[in-house]
């Protein structure tokens, strides 16, 4: 790997590093600290204060399910469980960071305003389904896996199909502690 970025990028510098450790991420911070550029570099002046009193109004929820299904169409009813959620998120007026969905490990679906559309997927038979659930959503915790809980049921009533949910973690953020900053 280093004899070939050393022939396609030659007078470049290029590091090789593991980013979670310490030692690396000093060096590297080193070399930007060392680099010459022709325009000034001036770090971000982040108010960690106003920072994070936004991050504690936003819930943060991570969820696995499983969709199971009698009559073949779990897919289908993992994308209407999805529907549930972000009609619900919007009928409770929540400010959307982000939903995020995959289905199947293959299947991503990403909603970041209530203007967006949720796209058709194609569906073929299948008799289960995997649903990761990634959510940032202005609301509490308590109230998001509540609302998830609830889209939950009403899928299960309206299509027969049977949903599970596997790990599942809901919290908000605590106060940024940077360790670097440039």
């Amino acid at each position: 790997l280093k004899t070939i970025l050393a022939k396609r990028y030659g007078n470049k510098i290029t590091l090789f590093q593991n980013s979670n450790n310490k030692t690396d991420i000093k060096q590297w911070i080193d070399v930007l600290d060392k680099h010459e550029t022709s325009t000034p570099q001036t770090s971000l002046n982040i108010d960690y204060d106003q920072y994070a009193m936004g991050e504690a109004n936003l819930a943060w929820v991570d969820q696995i399910t499983e969709v199971f299904s009698t009559d073949g169409n779990a897919l289908q009813h993992a994308s209407l469980l999805i529907g549930q959620i972000f009609e619900s998120v919007k009928k409770e007026n929540y400010a959307i960071g982000h939903l995020k969905f995959l289905i199947n490990d293959s299947i991503k679906i990403s909603l970041t305003s209530p203007e967006d559309t949720l796209i058709p997927i194609e569906f073929r038979r299948s008799d289960s389904a995997r649903l990761l659930i990634n959510m940032r959503v202005q609301a509490s915790p308590d109230n998001v896996t509540n609302l998830i809980s609830r889209a939950i049921k009403q899928t299960e009533l309206q299509t027969g199909c049977r949903i599970v949910t596997g790990h599942s973690s809901a919290f908000q953020p605590g106060y940024p502690h940077p360790e670097y900053r440039m």
